[in-house]
């Protein structure tokens, strides 16, 4: 007598698909995710607290590693700056402006153009 018995995988073919698809589809969720946090930048964002006299602001004391390694300080006030700002302003210089002066989330702060200017 010769016969063939079939596997369990060969009995429940439907079954076996579907657990194979989504042993798929979660291999490739997990892979998107690790390309958008490493090396899309997406896994550190910088962080705001609303407030109801401006809308929001950046939280300060922050150190952000983003696009490309690009690393960026938030100082103790909330700007994009390396170092804290106190009560003395004399070597200060303050830029005021849109998301060119604040450079996004992919420059550097040692690129940005007010800390060349300040050099």
């Amino acid at each position: 007598m010769n016969e063939t018995r079939e596997s369990v995988f060969q009995r429940h073919r439907g079954k076996t698909l579907a657990v194979f698809l989504l042993f798929v589809f979660v291999c490739l969720l997990l892979m998107a995710e690790i390309v958008l946090r490493v090396f899309a930048g997406l896994g550190n964002p910088m962080l705001y607290y609303q407030d109801p006299a401006f809308g929001f602001r950046l939280q300060p004391d922050q150190k952000i590693s983003r696009y490309l390694s690009s690393q960026i300080e938030i100082n103790n006030l909330g700007l994009r700056a390396a170092g804290y700002w106190d009560e003395k302003t004399e070597d200060k210089i303050l830029f005021l402006g849109d998301s060119v002066t604040h450079g996004g989330n992919w420059i550097s702060d040692e690129d940005l153009f007010s800390s060349v200017a300040v050099e």
